[in-house]
């Protein structure tokens, strides 16, 4: 074998090494990573099936209140201007339980009827009787 192989030459202390540029695959490389990280960036702030952030001015939504059958009949949480509407209700609208006796009668007599509380709940979370906050 030669000592000295063809195409490999030996650098001396005097000579300054030539600076090497990125090839153009590199280059390609390079463009390419920046192209997906953009669109990466892209999907995470303009995605489709990202739910909106919560603006400062929005309220956030009221969990459904249970209510006892103490604060049903007396009305808890209802606002004074719609409370004569909602013992109206409690007065006439009939529990659908099988008992054929009105919501606010099923809530005193009644008190294994589960359905009585939920409709009556349900009333008071209804819009026309505001909850007081």
């Amino acid at each position: 074998m030669a000592d000295n192989a063809p195409g490999l030459r030996i650098v001396g202390a005097d000579e300054r090494r030539r600076s090497r540029r990125p090839g153009p695959a590199i280059l390609w490389i390079l463009v390419y990573a920046g192209v997906f990280g953009a669109g990466l960036l892209y999907l995470r702030f303009h995605a489709p099936w990202r739910k909106p952030d919560a603006r400062p001015g929005d309220a956030p939504a009221r969990a459904p209140v249970k209510f006892d059958r103490d604060a049903l009949l007396t009305a808890a949480g209802v606002t004074r201007a719609a409370k004569s509407r909602y013992f109206e209700h409690l007065s006439t609208d009939r529990c659908d339980c099988g008992c054929d006796r009105t919501l606010a009668d099923c809530l005193v007599s009644e008190k294994s009827c589960s359905r009585s509380p939920e409709l009556a709940s349900k009333l008071i979370q209804n819009s026309r009787f505001k909850i007081q906050d």
